[in-house]
């Protein structure tokens, strides 16, 4: 990773503590601390949106580097956690942990499907969600792509051996079993599912059918 490719966000120092922090959340900042590497942790905030807007389009797996006010130098760092509201899934709390960017480090590192997934009479069944990894902070990928479009049949799954990362520098931790396992299943659809849909596209054909009509009938109109 260059210079220019470093993720950076800028944060500053937080006073406010326990019981005070729901105001400071009214003013749009997330309460945050930085740990680990044997020092002391370090309350920090940053703007609820820009956060947003990094876990948006970084996800929350990759490295990043914190850009504390006042210091000179930036903190490399990963998202340790994400506390999350219980009633509007709104974020209360941020753990970020520093890393030695030459040490490995463990990891979880998420799943996304890409494609259109056209396998008629299944439902796509993503049965694990995120590996953990080990790599080197720098080397950590924001997610694991499964192209979907590949499954054609009822039946037909994919497993880790359809994964296309860097095997030199990234190690999925799995048991042997775990390796063979499916990630991703085309399950057929049992019979009520089966009924829901055509159920559901006999609605829309039928929706479909009544704007004609109706496109028809003020055409008509129109005309007369």
């Amino acid at each position: 990773m260059t210079k220019s490719d470093q993720v950076i966000l800028e944060v500053s120092v937080r006073e406010l503590i326990g019981g005070k922090l729901g105001s400071l959340r009214k003013t749009g900042m997330v309460p945050a601390n930085i740990t680990g590497m044997a020092q002391d942790s370090k309350t920090i905030m940053l703007p609820t949106r820009v956060f947003l807007k990094h876990i948006e389009q970084e996800g929350e797996s990759g490295l990043l580097y914190l850009q504390v006010e006042g210091q000179k130098s930036t903190e490399p760092v990963l998202i340790e956690e994400i506390q999350y509201a219980p009633v509007d899934g709104s974020i209360l709390h941020v753990v970020f942990r520093r890393v030695n960017l030459k040490e490995k480090v463990t990891a979880e590192v998420p799943v996304e499907t890409i494609g259109e997934f056209a396998v008629r009479g299944a439902n796509m069944m993503v049965v694990t969600d995120s590996f953990e990894v080990e790599a080197l902070p720098a080397d950590l990928p924001e997610s694991f792509v499964f192209d979907v479009s590949k499954l054609t049949e009822v039946g037909q799954v994919l497993t880790i051996e359809d994964l296309e990362y860097d095997r030199e520098k990234i190690t999925i931790i799995l048991s042997d079993e775990e390796k063979e396992n499916p990630i991703i299943m085309a399950q057929e659809q049992r019979e009520e599912e089966v009924a829901e849909t055509s159920e559901v596209e006999s609605e829309a054909a039928e929706g479909a059918e009544d704007a004609a009509s109706s496109e028809s009938d003020i055409a008509k109109s129109t005309d007369e």
